[in-house]
């Protein structure tokens, strides 16, 4: 009896299961994706470097200040506009003294490759174009060579008819190459 009993449960398992299966997949329901609208401006990011400021406030020969400005657009896009300064006044190991400042700025674009994950999420790929003029002055320390008795050293000529300026020391029919 207990036999007959569980092969008719069995039985009637196999016919009922098309049917539940069925059942389960009318109730199913469409799936939509809501994707958020996101607006085109999203605010702006203001930017300051100043661990360069405090450097040189304790004690470093290079100093660097920084502000930069960048635009949210959808979340995705930053373009960037980055101004700065940077001054050094230094003395090498060799003697050389080395004294320049400038001014830069740089302009690009941020890309924000985790636009989709959270609003505050941010890993950015980025590309910057920048341009500075500046001027420099080197001095070097004489030294005098006790086997030639001649005195070596003591800002050097830095003149070049090609590039105007970048070569050290003065060299006959010396041109730039490329």
């Amino acid at each position: 009896m207990v036999r007959k009993t569980f092969g008719f449960s069995i039985l009637i398992s196999l016919i009922l299961l098309p049917a539940y299966v069925s059942l389960s997949a009318q109730n199913v329901q469409p799936t939509t994706e809501d994707e958020e609208k996101v607006p085109l401006y999203n605010g702006i990011y203001i930017n300051a470097d100043i661990y360069g400021i405090g450097n040189h406030l304790l004690g470093s020969d290079l100093l660097t200040a920084e502000i930069s400005v960048d635009v949210n657009l959808k979340r995705r896009f930053f373009p960037v506009v980055e101004i700065g300064y940077g001054k050094v006044d230094t003395w090498g190991e060799g003697g050389v003294h080395y004294k320049t400042a400038a001014p830069y700025f740089r302009g690009g674009l941020n890309y924000n490759t985790m636009y989709k994950k959270n609003r505050e999420t941010h890993f950015y790929v980025g590309i910057r174009y920048g341009a500075s003029r500046f001027s420099y002055d080197v001095e070097q320390l004489s030294v005098k060579d006790l086997i030639w008795n001649e005195t070596i050293g003591n800002n050097p000529a830095f003149k070049d008819n090609i590039w105007g300026g970048s070569l050290p020391y003065e060299h006959s029919e010396l041109k730039a190459n490329m």
